[in-house]
């Protein structure tokens, strides 16, 4: 990952966080209704590499998205706490996510964080 990239995206986990609870809730509520629905977010947040200064029509300052940036944090924990087979396991039954998610955030203190 880029200097730049990694910089700003670790600057701003706290908002990249909020919108991860965010969107869990939207599910959780039938506010997002399903994959499509989902899918924009993807697009539109988690795939994006503007920064929110940034017009779409200016070059990307991110080198790297959201979504790799995040993903390495949250199945990062994962596997540091439970292993890499945890990880897989999780991959193939998405549904047990939130509990070892949150299991996880306790091993490490950081309970303020679950979801």
């Amino acid at each position: 990952m880029d200097e730049e990239s990694w910089r700003f995206l670790k600057d701003d986990f706290d908002n990249t966080f909020k919108e991860f609870k965010s969107q869990i809730t939207k599910i959780r509520n039938n506010e997002i209704k399903d994959i499509n629905e989902l899918n924009k977010y993807f697009v539109e947040y988690w795939w994006g590499l503007h920064t929110p200064e940034q017009s779409k029509d200016e070059a990307p300052k991110l080198q790297n998205s959201r979504n790799y940036f995040f993903g390495c944090d949250v199945w990062g924990l994962i596997h540091d706490v439970y292993g890499r087979e945890k990880v897989f396991e999780l991959l193939g039954d998405l549904k047990q996510f939130p509990t070892v998610f949150n299991s996880a955030l306790e091993k490490v203190g950081r309970e303020d964080l679950k979801i």
